[in-house]
């Protein structure tokens, strides 16, 4: 599958008119219709919103992207799976909605576009890609 699942903390950025070429960079992709989104960074997006307006243009934007999904139990099973063979690993991982996060990555095989470390953490224990603009 072709696409970049952009995680929300470089959307929080984005929506704050953080560092200009992150922003040019996630306007490229969403104009070549590269940009994938899952529940986890869906939700985490929806829930930081201040109004009602902001929400019912949000929720436009996302539902436009590329959805990726996985049934809510298998979800379930493979994040603690992955947050389990990480620990055992001598990673630890500080959120676990982060490994919900990678597992989508990891089964779609798209890389993640991010700000958060856990991620750097979890690629060095699976096949996690990380995107580099």
């Amino acid at each position: 599958m072709n696409g970049v699942l952009i995680d929300t903390s470089v959307w929080v950025s984005f929506f704050r008119g953080g560092n200009e070429s992150i922003r040019e960079e996630i306007n490229r992709l969403l104009l070549e219709n590269q940009v994938c989104i899952c529940p986890p960074i869906y939700q985490e997006i929806l829930q930081g919103v201040k109004d009602e307006f902001e929400f019912d243009r949000l929720r436009d934007l996302l539902d436009a992207l590329i959805w990726l999904d996985i049934p809510y139990k298998d979800l379930a099973f493979r994040a603690a799976n992955l947050f389990f063979s990480l620990r055992t690993k001598g990673i630890s991982i500080r959120k676990s909605m982060d490994c919900q996060i990678a597992v989508f990555a990891i089964h779609f095989k798209v890389p993640i576009f991010e700000f958060d470390r856990d991620f750097e953490l979890i690629q060095r224990g699976t096949d996690l890609k990380l995107y580099k603009p």
